[in-house]
């Protein structure tokens, strides 16, 4: 659900991309800060809408000479339904409550069942 497609890191906006590795969990630690209000290092994150274009680039790029390029179908529905259930929960951010709730619960419908259930709860099913 979370695969949205390949990247390249020598592409220049990777080259001077802090990265988050396991002897600098910066993600981990910035994460709460900024979303409680705390102070960012750039002021403004790379989240919500800001991050949609980027994803959509992502999901539509090719998968040719990839590991990616051996996904199934199937896989390919699940990997739509994960960028569907980001959309749902952007909408439900910013007060789209039952747009948000109508989204979530399509793309969450092309899921595997124990997956929809622990997206849903057991009622979503």
């Amino acid at each position: 659900m979370f695969l949205v497609g390949p990247l390249d890191p020598q592409e220049p906006r990777f080259l001077t991309a802090k990265r988050n590795r396991a002897d600098r969990p910066w993600v981990e630690l910035l994460g709460p800060l900024a979303h409680a209000g705390g102070a960012t290092e750039s002021g403004t994150l790379f989240i919500g809408r800001r991050l949609e274009p980027f994803l959509a680039e992502a999901r539509h790029r090719s998968r040719a000479g990839t590991v990616l390029a051996h996904l199934s179908a199937r896989e390919e529905k699940w990997r739509d339904a994960g960028a569907g259930i980001g959309a749902a929960a952007q909408m439900l951010i910013e007060g789209h409550v039952e747009e948000g709730n109508a989204a979530m619960r399509a793309a969450a419908a092309e899921l595997p069942p124990e997956v929809r259930t622990a997206v849903l709860g057991p009622a979503g099913r």
